[in-house]
């Protein structure tokens, strides 16, 4: 019984995940301007919602401003177990908008 709970809670926590991921910016080509910058946006809107969102619910882009997402991300990369390359995508991506 106790296992089915667990798996029902899991289930729940992975929908809220992926609606959220969802309500996300996406970069498009035409905002980003290229192919390889588009690209890497993308790997940071991968990164921010597979490393952050695993552990808490995700902030929309427009909730901070780049000093204020640098001291975020500064103090979270430990926790979320990314190095400085992956950081500096999820940065671009969170900047971007």
């Amino acid at each position: 019984m106790q296992i089915k709970h667990i798996l029902a809670g899991f289930g729940i926590l992975m929908i809220g995940l992926i609606a959220c991921s969802e309500a996300l910016y996406t970069p498009t080509l035409e905002k980003a301007g290229s192919t390889e910058h588009l690209n890497s946006l993308l790997e940071g809107r991968k990164l921010y919602v597979n490393s952050c969102g695993s552990c808490h619910s995700l902030h929309r882009l427009d909730e901070y401003n780049s000093v204020e997402w640098q001291k975020n991300v500064d103090r979270m990369q430990r926790k979320a177990k990314i190095n400085d390359s992956q950081k500096q995508l999820i940065l671009e991506y969170l900047n971007s908008k």
